[in-house]
């Protein structure tokens, strides 16, 4: 078959745990005889395709220039031209949408009324919530989309102006008609299928992700300090000052790697150089920031506890199944998706630092321990399911 798979940004593996996920995947399916392009957005003065080829995967960016408003990127037609044009060249028999970021809200429903099966699988909530993660600028939790809450959010306005609020519900209505026009909806989570619902979308089809490439085996561990390891984006909504905090309280003795890069925030410009500033101050921190990707399997061989105290109710993070796959503990918020990878995970409530204290004291504890490696689906298995259990073309699209 010809497949289409968009993301929010090329090369894939640039762009976190999905897409890491979007290129394993892709290259499965291709291992298993299939066409695949993977599109994404891009900036240019004029609108225009660029193919690339990439170790097997073909690659297409929709290059638009750059939206002058937050709702310019999601509402412009040229996106949509040139979006229908491509569907024409390529002709697919499905498209597997994971991110919309940049793109046209409008592509789903474009790619529906061309009689094309379409997927579309929640890897966060940046449908119903432009900034993607259910926190506010003051990084409390948001029940939902509500025109006053999501203007206040993308204007740093306390007191949205009306055509703030109009835009916002414009947004929300893009989002909603988007997600009601795919054939096959998919989240990796229970936690986010069920949150859609209680925010009146449709529920989800469960789709378990997989290990994107394999673990390092566990070496047999050694005495000495327990090694906790936070390795993911350094953002306010992942937690990484509380876990700072909580192990400055900890008696002198483990340590701590921090590695993952540091993206801009909105409202937190100088979050990641004020935290690592602050963790120079210990001498049994060890401030890494980004790896690449294949060395991830060895830097989780060398640490004993993976903690994630992340703010926002993570959907699938990948990050959770690489530490479980090499036999890590996990320490973990108690909302979210990533106790459902790690049953044995301690959990604790979003930004308590003294919670989160107390579960690093139980981990020292432990001691230098691990626990038997996870077995995940391998991308290939995982391809296959998709193709088998993705919906007959005969049986009528969710929007109807």
């Amino acid at each position: 078959m010809r497949l289409i798979q968009v993301l929010h940004g090329w090369p894939p593996e640039q762009m976190g745990g999905t897409g890491l996920y979007v290129q394993a995947l892709s290259r499965a399916l291709v291992s298993l005889g299939h066409e695949v392009l993977v599109v994404a957005p891009g900036r240019s003065l004029r609108p225009q395709l660029k193919f690339i080829e990439d170790d097997g995967v073909r690659g297409c960016q929709l290059l638009q220039p750059p939206a002058l408003s937050w709702t310019a990127a999601w509402r412009r037609s040229t996106g949509l031209t040139l979006w229908r044009s491509l569907l024409e060249k390529e002709r697919p028999d499905r498209v597997h949408i994971h991110h919309l970021s940049g793109m046209p809200l409008g592509l789903v429903s474009a790619t529906a009324d061309a009689q094309i099966p379409v997927t579309l699988t929640l890897h966060d909530y940046w449908l119903p919530c432009h900034r993607g993660q259910l926190v506010d600028r003051s990084l409390d939790l948001c029940a939902g989309p509500t025109p006053t809450g999501c203007a206040r959010c993308a204007t740093g306005r306390t007191q949205p102006r009306p055509r703030d609020q109009s835009r916002a519900t414009h947004r929300g209505q893009a989002a909603a008609e988007a997600i009601r026009a795919a054939d096959w909806l998919l989240s990796p989570s229970e936690d986010l299928a069920q949150r859609m619902g209680e925010m009146g979308f449709p529920t989800p089809d469960i789709c378990p992700l997989p290990l994107v490439s394999p673990a390092t085996p566990p070496a047999p561990q050694e005495d000495g300090p327990t090694r906790f390891l936070f390795a993911s984006s350094v953002i306010p909504t992942k937690g990484p000052q509380q876990l700072l905090q909580a192990f400055e309280r900890l008696p002198p003795g483990p340590t701590l790697t921090i590695a993952g890069h540091a993206p801009s925030f909105d409202g937190h410009p100088d979050f990641a150089a004020q935290l690592k500033t602050a963790a120079a101050r210990n001498p049994n921190i060890q401030w890494l920031g980004p790896i690449p990707t294949v060395d991830v399997p060895a830097l989780m061989a060398r640490h004993d506890v993976l903690v994630l105290p992340s703010i926002w109710p993570e959907n699938s993070p990948l990050v959770v199944r690489e530490a479980t796959a090499a036999g890590l503990r996990v320490v973990a918020s108690k909302h979210g998706g990533a106790a459902e990878l790690a049953p044995s995970a301690a959990l604790v409530p979003p930004g308590d630092v003294a919670a989160l204290t107390t579960a690093l004291e139980a981990e020292v504890a432990r001691g230098r321990t691990r626990n038997a490696p996870q077995i995940w689906q391998t991308p290939r298995e995982h391809a296959e399911w998709l193709l088998k259990h993705h919906p007959g073309e005969d049986e009528p699209h969710m929007r109807d």
